[in-house]
């Protein structure tokens, strides 16, 4: 498979509503920026820090399980922290403060 169908794939499943998930996401973030629900931000940008919070904990974590003997139930755990920490980060990222 080359890059032009993994494309392809991703073009034809990652729709909401026949719009592009990121066509969704930018007008969501272009939206809640310009109704000062959060602060100035590139929706491309943000886009690509969730990913790599996302992506990266689930290529490193059966590395890091292996390493540190974690029990599944301690796995599952550890998977639920990390997404409340990534919603965590995020939120703490985009949030307006009062002095803005």
């Amino acid at each position: 498979m080359n890059s032009k169908e993994v494309m392809d794939i991703f073009q034809n499943t990652l729709n909401i509503q026949g719009k592009p998930v990121y066509m969704v996401f930018y007008e969501r973030m272009k939206k809640a920026i310009s109704d000062k629900e959060i602060r100035e931000i590139d929706p491309f940008q943000l886009m690509l820090n969730i990913l790599s919070l996302d992506i990266f904990f689930f290529i490193i974590s059966p590395m890091y399980f292996m390493i540190t003997g974690l029990s599944i139930e301690e796995q599952k755990k550890a998977e639920r922290d990390r997404a409340e920490e990534v919603f965590s980060f995020v939120w703490e990222s985009i949030r307006l403060r009062k002095e803005e």
